[in-house]
């Protein structure tokens, strides 16, 4: 009778433990996500912290919450959690960070920045495919290479294309190769404050993120701590090329081309 009753509890306890693993395997609630490495279209490391924010929307523009709730051990991938596990209608999209979500499946690359961008600043954006997303970079990032005796309290990128945009809302298309379409709320300028105690004498690179295009109109506008601006702007025969998922480098200023603030 003893060993019967061991029996069935061990019985009981294997199929208790399978439960709980198949749950884990198949939990609707979570996601398994990786991320294009920026500058490599081959996946790379997680860049979002535990706890991390960012928001889910599906065709009918029900959004929701996402949390990143674990990344791997390799930083290879991670778990996002959804707030409910109801079924998404249509296609499930995907941003990071949750702020880049502005409603009606827009989502924002910002016009105003605050010093240096960073990989984790980055707007990613994946739609769900099986259980799982792979996250792409929407925007590429300049790397603005200044030396300058001034204290720079702002820099702002300015074009007047047609139909070409520097930030603001824009509609993604085309996942998995995204392509972001410009809307009535994007903006032809960006402008970057908190760079005061930035030092510029030896030269300094500054990051910001950018919407991809190839555009003919382009102005870099600095402007010191005292008011003064020095403009640069692009020559009528040239183009300045934004690549999604990588940089593209302006550099001004050396000892024979000293900038001027008037």
């Amino acid at each position: 009778m003893k060993k019967c009753i061991f029996y069935s509890l061990l019985a009981m306890a294997m199929l208790f433990c399978s439960c709980q693993n198949g749950n884990n395997e198949n939990n609707s609630n979570q996601i398994l996500a990786t991320i294009e490495a920026f500058g490599s279209e081959e996946e790379g490391p997680i860049v979002w912290a535990p706890q991390s924010q960012l928001m889910s929307w599906d065709d009918s523009l029900t959004s929701q919450e996402v949390t990143v709730a674990l990344v791997s051990d390799d930083t290879l991938s991670c778990r996002l959690q959804l707030a409910d596990n109801s079924a998404h209608i249509g296609v499930c999209h995907l941003v990071y960070p949750a702020s880049a979500y502005v409603g009606q499946g827009l989502v924002n690359i910002p016009a105003l920045q605050n010093g240096n961008a960073n990989l984790a600043d980055l707007v990613y954006y994946a739609e769900l495919q099986d259980g799982k997303a792979y996250f792409k970079p929407l925007g590429g990032l300049v790397q603005l290479h200044l030396t300058t005796q001034e204290r720079l309290a702002s820099v702002m990128f300015i074009t007047s294309d047609t139909n070409l945009y520097l930030a603001g809302n824009f509609q993604v298309s085309n996942y998995p190769a995204p392509v972001l379409n410009f809307t009535d709320k994007s903006e032809k300028q960006i402008t970057v404050q908190g760079i005061e105690e930035y030092d510029f004498n030896e030269g300094y690179y500054l990051y910001i993120q950018v919407a991809p295009g190839c555009f003919n109109t382009f102005q870099v506008v600095l402007q010191n701590t005292d008011g003064k601006k020095c403009t640069k702007t692009l020559k009528d025969d040239k183009y300045f090329q934004v690549w999604r998922n990588q940089p593209s480098l302006i550099s001004l200023g050396d000892s024979s081309n000293v900038l001027i603030f008037e």
